[in-house]
């Protein structure tokens, strides 16, 4: 009677891993991003390249019941530290992509809006009331473009713009190397 209970108990158990694990239409186009990683941090040198300048790790995990994806990340960059957590999801209401960030250094909360395109999620928060201000004392906003490279590893470009988007340039770029 007890094995027979234990069967249906691990059987259960399992098929709820299973479902649990499953993307949902919301979540779908974030799912390559699940894993842990190490983060390689770059900043531009100039205006075609870039110099590595810090490292990190991130985590990205689906949370309610695969509703939305979650990325925790810290990059240490030597004379400061980031450490973020981002929600990524597609808002039922608008059927937009949005990303919900909040970091522990600046103190900031803040919604990026944007698409997805394939292995691509790029956002940005023009719409947002919130502005990261510079020490040169410039109002930014930020781009933010996810991509796929390989089964391996992910690439975020961060690109800044003070004129409400009419340009923008290279502000940091993040190389995530899977971890095994």
């Amino acid at each position: 009677m007890k094995s027979g209970l234990l069967i249906k108990t691990l059987i259960l158990l399992t098929l709820c891993h299973f479902f649990i694990e499953k993307p949902k239409e919301q979540t779908e186009p974030f799912f390559y991003l699940l894993g842990d990683y190490t983060v390689y941090a770059y900043l531009p040198s100039d205006k075609e390249s870039w110099l590595q300048s810090g490292l990190g790790k991130a985590s990205f995990t689906p949370i309610f019941d695969s509703t939305y994806v979650v990325e925790k990340v810290f990059t240490d960059m030597g004379e400061w530290t980031l450490t973020m957590q981002n929600t990524f999801g597609i808002d039922k209401s608008s059927g937009k992509v949005k990303i919900f960030t909040i970091d522990k250094e600046f103190g900031t909360m803040d919604t990026y809006v944007g698409k997805v395109d394939e292995d691509r999620v790029s956002v940005n928060n023009l719409s947002s009331d919130s502005r990261f201000i510079s020490p040169s004392r410039e109002s930014l906003a930020f781009r933010l473009t996810y991509s796929k490279l390989n089964d391996e590893s992910n690439q975020l470009i961060v690109e800044s713009t003070h004129d409400e988007g009419k340009s923008w340039k290279p502000y940091v770029k993040y190389i995530y190397q899977k971890r095994i």
